[in-house]
């Protein structure tokens, strides 16, 4: 796993699509308790599948809940929730999932649903 902040996002993708595919790009903050449990889950599931994944930490707090945040602005994310998921190609973004994984009361259905998730992008 590949890990990055805002500010060097591109280097990170950069470093991401260098390796072995399919690719996953995963937003999150420190400090939300949603992205707290379900980081591990999509970890382990990104891990099963053999596939790559590059963790973005958005900022602290106040920061992320910007409007003007980098990667809300982004074209290419224009990020709405954390935690997100992004399945992402070399042509760039693919299909995301959001609330589904938001949602998820455990890791256990954080690795369920990210599962789910790498299947049907593969599809």
């Amino acid at each position: 796993m590949l890990s990055c902040a805002t500010a060097t996002f591109d280097t990170g993708l950069k470093s991401l699509l260098a390796r072995t595919g399919p690719h996953f790009v995963h937003f999150q903050g420190s400090w939300c308790g949603d992205c707290l449990r379900t980081n591990k889950g999509v970890e382990q599931a990104v891990s099963k599948t053999g596939g790559a994944l590059l963790r973005v930490a958005v900022g602290d707090k106040p920061e992320w809940r910007s409007p003007d945040h980098a990667l809300r602005q982004d074209s290419r994310t224009k990020l709405r929730v954390i935690p997100t998921l992004i399945h992402w190609t070399e042509g760039g973004p693919g299909a995301r999932l959001e609330s589904e994984l938001e949602s998820a009361p455990t890791e256990a259905e954080a690795e369920k649903v990210t599962l789910a998730f790498i299947e049907q992008c593969r599809s």
